[in-house]
Order: C-alpha cells, then structure tokens, then sequence
C-alpha cells in the first residue's frame, strides 16, 4: 500500500525518534480505523530508520493466538536473537551477557496442578526482565524501534511484558510504536490507558483519505493524472478508506484502466478483510444492516441480534468510521452483496426467519398501537424483510445483475442505473440482456414488480 497524506505523522515519528536516538526513551501509540494504513506507515519508517543504522524488532498479534501465553513477546525476542546471530556472524562484538535469547519455559509443572499459576507468574516475571536486558543490550549499539502491530489482538502476558519494558526505556535508545485499532471499545482499557499516562508517550490517529488523497494515490498506481470526477467516484465508493481504494485499484487494473471499471473482487475481498479484522460481533452487525436495511436503527438490529442498541450503536459508529457505511448504508451495493454472500445459505435462511418472527412481533405491536406505528422506519424495514428477495426471484442471477435488474424494474433508464452503479451504459445493456435471457422476458416492462427497488 502506498502511503497518501501520511506526512504529518511521518514527521511526528521522525521527530519523536531523533528524540529517542538521543538518549531519552520514547512511546507512540498509533490508531485509526481497520485499514487506513497503520502497518504500512509503521514499515515504511522502519525502513527509513533502519537504513540510518537503526535495529527494528517487529511483532503482532493475532486474534487467534491471544490465548498463546508471551506469543508477541516471543516475536520480540527471536527477532532480536536473529539479528544479534546476523551480527555475530559478520564479526561484531555482541554482549550476551547471560541472557539466551528466549524466554526460558524449562522446568514447567503439569497443567492442571497446583504450581501452575504460580510458575506462569514466574516465567513471566522472568521474560519481561528477559526482554529489557535485550533491548537495553541492542541499544548500546545502535537506537532501537519497536513495533507492535494489532496490539488488541496480543495476548494478555505480553502486554504485561511490554508495559514492564515501557516503564523503563525512558534513559535509552528506544522508541516504541504500539498499533491499536479505533474501536469505539478497545479489548483491553487497563493496557491502553496505562499506555497513554507514561510521560513519554505520544498519540497518533491516522485518518481516512481526502478525495485528493484518493486521486494522488490512483495516479501513483496508474501514473496518469485521475480526473477529479473519478477521484470523487472512488472517494464515495470506498469512504477514503485505504484498504478498500486499494481493493478498486485491483478492479481498476481488471478493467484495463481508470476511466471505465466496475467493482468487483478486488473490492468484496477488501471489505471482508476489513470485516474480519473486527470481533465477531461487528461482523454480525453488518450483516443484520445488509439484511434490514439503512431504515433499521440499534433497537431493531438488538432485537433481531440479541445484542444491547448500544452495542449495536458503537457497531455502527466503528463501521461509519472505517468508511464502510455512510447515513447508516452501505456506500456501494456491491458491500452489501460481498456481506450477503460471504454468509452460508443455512445461516442466511435463519436470520432472515429470525427477521421474519421480529417482524410479526412489531406489526402485531404496531396494530395495537396505532397507525402512526405501524409506518415508522425499523417497523417498514423489517416489513421488508419479508418481500421476495432477488436472490429468489432471479435464481441464477449473478449480484451484478440483480443490482441491475432491481433498478431497470424500477423504471430507471440505462444510463440512469450506469450512473448509480458506476459502471458503463454498455455493461448495463450486457447485464440486461443476460437477465431477460435467464428470466425468459423480452423487456425491461415484464421484470417481475417484486424486483424493484423500493423507496
């Protein structure tokens, strides 16, 4: 990914490293929303530091590793017994001093038995202690960066190491980057809030591209200048957010061209990557709005979910942040058949039967209130729930051409719909033609009335 008005907090990290290489330790804590470029700003530093003379030790967590007790911690350490291997083999003079390079796990009781947490404690005593002397041996030699990368995802021992490191890098050559995402609820509050009392701690919150800032980077893609008609297209496409551009960039490239593409797979893995990024639950949230709707507020997705509108509320924030929603909807249809079709048919049956039994308790709710009700928006989004979707209407339509389909069904011109797909009039007339083909009609007038879009 190429890093796009990142040059302000590229001189932040600049300045805080000079600082850091000068003797006085250093801590950056970097957020922004899943996918607006934090590892690549990381990296791309890094590479700038270590050309200068600088030793960079990286780690990340995984959210399938956070119960692998010291996994990130251990990265630390191989990544720092590898380049401390790579010195000794050119002849330079490396103190080991009696450190081996790892956290030494020998000796451990039985799981289940009764020393367990006390030796877990020890071990972790131990590698935190393991790791300071590390770091401060590599200082000695050249300044040190560290980067942690996904820091919601390691496991909790580690951070418990790292915090102990970051209490006392204050007189070396360290500057520390931890990587957090912008939820609106990180995973763990004690870590990142004993990370931003330490005194040398600085924040960094990357954010998401201007419409500028999407035609710079599609001109360094393509290397001819992007009109700001498409510029504003791909800004409305993907929310400025870098992951996705990058994902229609790839679909770009399938087109042959920036001046005529269609989204397409570059995009849906794009967007599934950023979903997948996210606890399950935002995920799930995501796909009770591609089923309701942009009509269905907190309290109907809570019900339909399980969860507390709250929840689903600071789900909804998370996910405008990133660029994925905008006024509660997806920016492009193609984001909400990506969700839709990244779901398996059983589980897409029941929510929709789940949906279904909601509706009947709030039409039946609705009566007993009054008319008024009975129209408001979650009540007339569940409503909809219910309507033939086009997926069963059209069978063997592909998503691209239900999306047509729904539109031309509801009276717009093919230009109208080229415009409002962001697609070519004459990929509307091939997907048209597919379409009466595979539904056996000869015009746009016999499309089934259940495929329209509605209001």
């Amino acid at each position: 990914m190429v890093l796009v008005e990142r040059d302000d907090e590229f001189e932040l990290l600049q300045g805080t490293f000079e600082t850091a290489a000068a003797g006085s330790g250093q801590l950056v804590v970097a957020n922004g929303p899943v996918g607006c470029g934090k590892t690549t700003l990381l990296h791309t530093f890094a590479g700038r530091a270590t050309a200068s003379g600088a030793i960079f030790l990286c780690a990340g967590g995984a959210r399938d590793e956070r119960d692998q007790p010291l996994g990130v911690v251990q990265q630390l350490l191989d990544h720092a017994a590898a380049i401390e291997a790579a010195h000794e083999s050119r002849g330079a003079d490396i103190d080991h001093g009696a450190d081996g390079g790892s956290a030494a796990l020998a000796g451990a009781p039985a799981p289940g038995s009764s020393e367990e947490t006390d030796h877990g404690a020890v071990v972790e005593t131990r590698t935190a202690q393991l790791l300071v002397r590390t770091v401060r041996r590599l200082a000695r030699r050249s300044p040190v960066l560290i980067g942690v990368d996904d820091a919601d995802d390691a496991d909790t021992s580690s951070l418990r190491c790292l915090l102990y490191l970051i209490r006392r890098i204050s007189p070396e050559r360290v500057m520390i980057v931890v990587n957090e995402s912008a939820d609106s609820e990180p995973r763990r509050w004690d870590f990142h809030a004993e990370l931003l009392r330490q005194s040398h701690c600085r924040s960094l919150r990357l954010g998401l591209l201007s419409p500028r800032g999407v035609g710079t980077l599609l001109t360094r893609n393509f290397g001819v200048s992007a009109s700001e008609a498409l510029s504003q297209l791909c800004h409305v496409i993907t929310g400025g957010n870098p992951k996705l551009l990058q994902g229609a960039i790839d679909d770009c490239r399938a087109a042959d061209g920036l001046p005529d593409f269609e989204i397409g797979e570059g995009f849906r893995r794009a967007l599934l990557g950023c979903l997948y990024r996210w606890e399950p639950a935002m995920h799930q949230v995501a796909l009770a709005l591609a089923v309701l709707g942009s009509q269905a507020g907190p309290s109907a997705i809570g019900r339909l979910l399980g969860m507390q509108p709250q929840s689903v509320a600071r789900g909804i924030t998370t996910l405008t942040a990133a660029g994925l929603l905008e006024n509660n909807d997806f920016r492009h249809p193609a984001a909400r058949s990506a969700i839709l079709g990244d779901v398996q048919v059983g589980d897409h049956d029941e929510l929709h039967q789940r949906a279904s039994a909601l509706l009947a308790d709030e039409l039946e709710a609705a009566e007993m209130i009054g008319p008024s009700v009975a129209g408001c928006a979650e009540v007339s989004a569940l409503r909809d729930v219910r309507r033939p979707s086009a997926e069963q209407m059209g069978g063997a339509l592909s998503d691209a051409e239900i999306r047509v389909a729904r539109l031309a069904a509801a009276g717009h011109t093919n230009r109208q719909i080229a415009r409002q797909l962001f697609v070519t009039v004459s990929t509307v007339e091939q997907h048209l033609t597919r379409v009466y083909r595979k539904l056996k009609v000869n015009h746009r007038a016999d499309l089934p009335e259940d495929l329209a879009v509605t209001a």
